[in-house]
C-alpha cells in the first residue's frame, strides 16, 4: 500500500509543494526559494506521462502569473513583498504560478481517474 502511494506521481508532487510552502514560511531567502521551486518544477518533468503538457503549463503559468502580479501591483497593491526584486515581485513567485498550473492539471487528472 505504502509503496503504491510513493510510486504515484500525484502524492510525490503535492508533497514537494508542501515542502516548498514550509520553506517559504520560515525563510526569506529569495534565491534559495527560487532554486527550490525550479528543482521541483524539473522533478515534475521526470515522470514520463504528459511531459510536453506539463512543460507548456509551467511556461504559460509563469508568464501569466508574472503579468498578473506586476499588473495587480500597479492597480491595487493588496500584498507587499519586503524582498521583491523582480519588478516588486519575488523571484520565486512566477515559478510557483507555473507549478500551480501543473498541480491543478494533475489534480484534475487524479479526480478523473477516480470517477
Amino acid at each position: 500500500m505504502i509503496r503504491k502511494i510513493f510510486k504515484n506521481e500525484y502524492f510525490i508532487e503535492l508533497g514537494l509543494l508542501l515542502i516548498f510552502f514550509i520553506f517559504e514560511t520560515y525563510t526569506q531567502n529569495e534565491y534559495l526559494l527560487s532554486s527550490l521551486v525550479v528543482l521541483f518544477g524539473i522533478s515534475f518533468w521526470v515522470f514520463p506521462r504528459d511531459r510536453k503538457v506539463k512543460i507548456w503549463l509551467w511556461v504559460i503559468g509563469m508568464m501569466l502569473g508574472f503579468i498578473i502580479e506586476v499588473f495587480m501591483g500597479f492597480v491595487s497593491r493588496s500584498q507587499y513583498w519586503n524582498y521583491g526584486s523582480f519588478f516588486g515581485v519575488p523571484l520565486w513567485l512566477p515559478f510557483v504560478w507555473g507549478l500551480g498550473f501543473e498541480s491543478i492539471y494533475l489534480l484534475g487528472k487524479f479526480i478523473k481517474q477516480k470517477i
